[in-house]
């Protein structure tokens, strides 16, 4: 069920119409929040933790889009009143694929998905477990696991092309002379096609040899570091790349790394839940 929410003007205002419309639908299955175990969010947002709990930041959410973020997870467990959990959408994608039946990789202990569209993400599953990170280097380089935070590695900001004059990355974090070229996202997303004067016919030919080229050099990595044996790729390009045989080609290029498209529409939900599942396990462990 698609609950469209009405525009916020803050933060607290966003916690309190999540906590609205839940109620709401609730109410129409005859529950109520506190029958309800735990509030689980997927998020498209960076996730980081501070000394004041999770805050996030988000650049598609007006609500959330400050330089310092917002502490949304406790304004809205203010709101409902339960326990509050909360995530980066594309680690809940990678969780829902991996932990819930129907998923590409369900059963697959170690993966990695890839989403391509706009722009191109990842997450780490590793073990049944979503692997943490702290943001994105303004150097290009690989982040640190950090398993306080809720974000993916960020593959898209993670410099693939080290010639001076690759296309720059939308990030744009710092002036550093440099720092924001050759970033997996400007050669291989949707933005990075904006850019390129071509026909619409002759983008997915020269997407499909860029990926080729450049998500190795993030998949590798990554595979050697967690065991990883299925990559899931997701989004609409990616899903356009799929169908054109580039999982098949990538799989050249990786050796013994399962590629598969991914098969909900929905993973990010599917991952909220399964986040929730694991969530509810801890506890239960910790009052043992």
């Amino acid at each position: 069920m698609i609950v469209p929410t009405s525009a916020a003007s803050n933060a607290d205002e966003f916690a309190g119409e999540l906590a609205s419309q839940t109620k709401n639908f609730l109410a129409t299955c005859g529950g109520r929040l506190h029958d309800v175990s735990v509030f689980s969010l997927s998020m498209a947002a960076k996730c980081v933790a501070t000394s004041d709990g999770f805050w996030f930041l988000g650049d598609n959410i007006p609500a959330l889009h400050v330089v310092e973020g917002v502490p949304l997870l406790e304004l809205l467990r203010v709101h409902v009143e339960i326990p509050v959990i909360g995530l980066n959408d594309g680690v809940a994608a990678a969780l829902g694929e991996q932990g819930c039946v129907g998923g590409a990789a369900y059963g697959t202990p170690n993966v990695l998905a890839i989403t391509v569209g706009t722009g191109v993400g990842g997450a780490v599953v590793a073990n049944g477990e979503p692997v943490f990170f702290d943001l994105a280097s303004r150097s290009g380089e690989q982040p640190t696991e950090n398993s306080e935070n809720r974000n993916g590695p960020e593959i898209g900001h993670w410099k693939v092309d080290e010639s001076k004059d690759a296309p720059r990355c939308g990030c744009a974090f710092d002036d550093t002379p440099g720092s924001d070229r050759g970033h997996l996202e400007a050669m291989f997303s949707g933005k990075a096609l904006s850019r390129i004067n071509l026909s619409e016919d002759e983008k997915m030919p020269l997407l499909h040899e860029r990926g080729l080229r450049y998500l190795p050099r993030a998949i590798l990595p990554l595979a050697r570091e967690y065991g990883v044996t299925k990559v899931v790729i997701a989004g609409g390009l990616g899903a356009a790349l799929m169908s054109e045989g580039f999982g098949r080609n990538l799989k050249t290029e990786l050796g013994d790394i399962d590629v598969a498209p991914a098969n909900f529409e929905n993973a990010s939900l599917k991952g909220a839940e399964r986040f929730a599942q694991l969530f509810l396990v801890t506890q239960k462990v910790k009052e043992n």
